[in-house]
């Protein structure tokens, strides 16, 4: 029986740092000295990750630099499987713009949801909102090459 405790504690022990021993196969950092947040994340089929959130006054994704309109601004961004940026999106208006949540779908589009205050162009394309209130509602989808549909 001590035997059959030993093992089962040698057991774990290993099982516990086989479990923790992940390595990371890469880390970004973006944004810039303002208050710039990711709200949400998503991977599509082929290794490609999506970010989505807002940023303050500037921000930076690797060699791609994104300024504000307003307060807050929306931004997308594409990462590829090797951790590079493929692209960056923005949009915004004179006020607060947000992405909240962001999801993909098996041909690598992107839909992502959250709240604007204002009028907002979501550059890249001819698409502009008008807002009707206060923190009205958004949907955008984009196509896998950045572009707003």
């Amino acid at each position: 029986m001590k035997k059959q405790i030993i093992l089962s504690l040698i057991f774990l022990h290993v099982i516990s740092y086989s479990i923790y021993a992940q390595e990371y196969k890469w880390v970004k950092r973006a944004g810039l000295w303002a208050y710039d947040y990711g709200y949400g994340i998503c991977a599509d089929g082929m290794g490609n990750v999506y970010v989505a959130g807002k940023y303050e006054m500037e921000a930076v994704f690797d060699e791609f630099t994104l300024s504000c309109e307003g307060n807050h601004d929306i931004f997308i961004a594409k990462y590829g499987p090797d951790g590079n940026v493929k692209w960056v999106r923005n949009a915004g208006g004179l006020y607060g713009d947000y992405a909240h949540a962001i999801t993909c779908d098996a041909e690598g589009n992107t839909y992502m949801t959250g709240e604007i205050e204002s009028s907002v162009i979501f550059h890249g394309s001819d698409i502009k909102l008008e807002a009707w209130g206060r923190n009205d509602i958004y949907v955008a989808k984009y196509s896998p090459d950045g572009i707003p549909l």
